[in-house]
């Protein structure tokens, strides 16, 4: 009886020692910004350059908080901009003057932890 509770303590323990292993996973991930409506196409290329321009000097710790991040476990030193890409978008407003925006596209990339 005795060897049967030492058996059973030894795979309890040993369970428990591999639910608790976690996997490190690199993944990238894509964001898109809009900036807000400008009168000129000039006005949206300068906040869209003056956004990524703010990206770029972002601490990867900071970056972290700036971006979406759809895992939990993620390690905020990991984080990195890979790519910007910035068009200007156009819009007809409901009083007939044409609206201007931003749009940048951010590609990014980090490590998580997550459950094996």
């Amino acid at each position: 009886m005795r060897a049967l509770t030492v058996l059973s303590a030894a795979l309890l323990m040993s369970s428990a020692a591999f639910a608790g292993e976690m996997e490190s996973i690199h993944t990238n991930q894509n964001a898109i910004f809009m900036s807000d409506a400008v009168a000129t196409q000039a006005e949206a290329e300068t906040l869209g350059a003056a956004y990524i321009e703010k990206l770029s000097a972002t601490r990867d710790i900071d970056l972290a908080q700036s971006l979406p991040t759809p895992h939990r476990k993620i390690d905020r030193r990991s984080m990195s901009l890979d790519s910007t890409e910035m068009n200007v978008i156009s819009e007809e407003a409901d009083d007939g003057t044409t609206e201007y925006f931003a749009q940048v596209e951010i590609g990014y990339s980090y490590t998580y932890r997550d459950e094996k």
